[in-house]
């Protein structure tokens, strides 16, 4: 598999956990704040983009979660290849995304890849 490949242990587990932690705090607050959470981006707070907010945050909630419970290293190595996958998905996504202020674009592609890029230097053993 490409995550067996990429790493073989990871000696440094306080970045991968902050990532997880990170997973589960903006994820948290897509659920339960989804209002802030899309104020601080800059995006209407609409019922409809409430709904997808929380969506988002669920799912991001669950990567993290799945990261933290993964009872093995090679789980855990996998759920980081998903997390640097989804991450650079939705940073390539919100960078590109027409119709969407600015702000909104900016900071979402820069937490994205800032998460991706943490995930890619844990899996190099450069962390």
């Amino acid at each position: 598999m490409l995550a067996s490949r990429l790493v073989t242990t990871t000696t440094n587990t306080a970045v991968p956990g902050a990532i997880a932690a990170g997973a589960l705090a903006f994820g948290a607050a897509g659920i339960l704040a989804p209002k802030v959470l899309l104020g601080v981006y800059g995006l209407p707070a609409t019922p409809p983009v409430r709904f997808l907010a929380r969506l988002w945050g669920t799912r991001t909630a669950v990567l993290g979660a799945l990261y933290l419970a993964s009872p093995s290293e090679d789980s855990r190595r996998r759920m980081l290849v998903a997390e640097v996958a989804l991450n650079a998905a939705d940073a390539a996504i919100a960078a590109a995304a027409p119709g969407i202020p600015l702000r909104a674009r900016v900071m979402a592609a820069l937490t994205s890849a800032g998460f991706a890029g943490a995930g890619v230097a844990v899996l190099a053993g450069a962390v």
